[in-house]
Formats: structure tokens, C-alpha cells, sequence
């Protein structure tokens, strides 16, 4: 019977969503499709990451493609400035004048704030989708969207209207490792 019921609200859920317009899965190619194409992006983004223990904060700043680009750190003022040069095929470079910052692993592949953001873009472009759905996040009308990434879960909520991310979280087991939350995202070939 429990079996039945559950079929049966998962019947309804999708069916009332089809009724209602675009569903949570096409919603989620279109925006696919946005930053697939996106020929120069620039995302700022308030990194959050939990050692366990010990908590680190960053603003970074991204600016490229899918295939590429360059990260900067905003804050805090002690390693702003700091550059990491991003090729999604030999991974990030760390780069400035004997200044360093600590990208200690999140995870056991190796997950670290300062890749964070090229990360959640290739899994937006091209990663797979465990699960997707209509929510609300900071008060806004969004799309969740979670990825399995070698055990590791990226959830990410875009604005359903504008189809920027407005948070996104690594979990790693039970404990979110690394918290985004989006101050700026935007198509600067545009």
C-alpha cells in the first residue's frame, strides 16, 4: 500500500507540474543550454567552507567559460588578489606574488573552495542530475537542482525567472562542506 501511495503522489506531483507549465527537468535543460553557450561569464560568489572545525570565507570572483578561465579572490584583504587560472582539462593553477591560500581538500577527490565555482559550472553544463524540483530559497521562487558527483551532492537553486543561482551547497556524508551564496552572475560577451 505504502508503495502505491508513493507512486501515486509522485503520479500527481509530475502530473500537476505538467499542468502548470514548463516541469522542474525543462526548466533545467534551457538553463543547461544558457551556460553551455555563455561565451564569457562573470560570477562573484561568497564561498563558505567547513573544515570541521574551522571555517573559512571567501569572495571569489569567476571569469570565463565552460572551458576555461580565471578566479580571483576578493576577500577576505589578507589573500585578495590572489588569481587561479582554470582549465577544466589540467585543473587550477594557484598563482601571486608569494602570497598563499589554503585549498586543503573538502573531500577525498578533492573538492576545495578555490575550485568550487568551475566546478558547479561544469556540472550545470554537463553533469548529472540526481534530482530536480520546484522550492523557495532567501525568498525567492526557485529551481533546485541536485547533481551526484562521485558521492558528493551539489545542490544548486536558481531564480525560476532569471535563471541565476542564488545558493548552492557541497555535501559531502551528512555535512555541507562548501556554501555559495551569488552576488553577481552575468553574460559579459553580451
Amino acid at each position: 500500500m505504502r508503495r502505491f501511495m508513493a507512486f501515486f503522489a509522485s503520479f500527481a506531483l509530475f502530473f500537476l507540474s505538467s499542468c502548470t507549465g514548463q516541469g522542474p527537468l525543462a526548466l533545467f535543460e534551457d538553463i543547461r543550454a544558457f551556460y553551455s553557450g555563455a561565451q564569457a561569464l562573470s560570477i562573484t560568489a561568497d564561498v563558505t567552507a567547513d573544515y570541521g572545525g574551522t571555517i573559512f570565507e571567501f569572495t571569489l570572483l569567476y571569469s570565463g567559460s565552460i572551458a576555461g578561465g580565471r578566479i580571483e579572490v576578493l576577500a577576505p584583504e589578507t589573500v585578495a588578489g590572489i588569481q587561479a587560472d582554470v582549465s577544466f582539462e589540467d585543473g587550477v593553477t594557484l598563482r601571486y606574488d608569494g602570497a598563499e591560500l589554503y585549498t586543503g581538500a573538502l573531500s577525498p577527490d578533492g573538492l576545495s573552495p578555490v575550485d568550487c565555482i568551475p566546478v558547479m559550472l561544469r556540472q550545470w553544463c554537463s553533469g548529472y542530475i540526481s534530482a530536480a524540483g520546484y522550492d523557495s530559497v532567501m525568498g525567492i521562487d526557485a529551481l533546485q537542482v541536485d547533481f551526484d558527483i562521485d558521492g558528493v551532492l551539489l545542490r544548486t537553486w536558481f531564480d525560476r525567472e532569471t535563471w541565476i543561482p542564488v545558493t548552492a551547497e557541497f555535501v559531502n556524508g551528512n555535512a555541507v562542506v562548501i556554501t555559495c551564496v551569488f552576488r553577481d552572475v552575468a553574460d559579459t560577451a553580451s
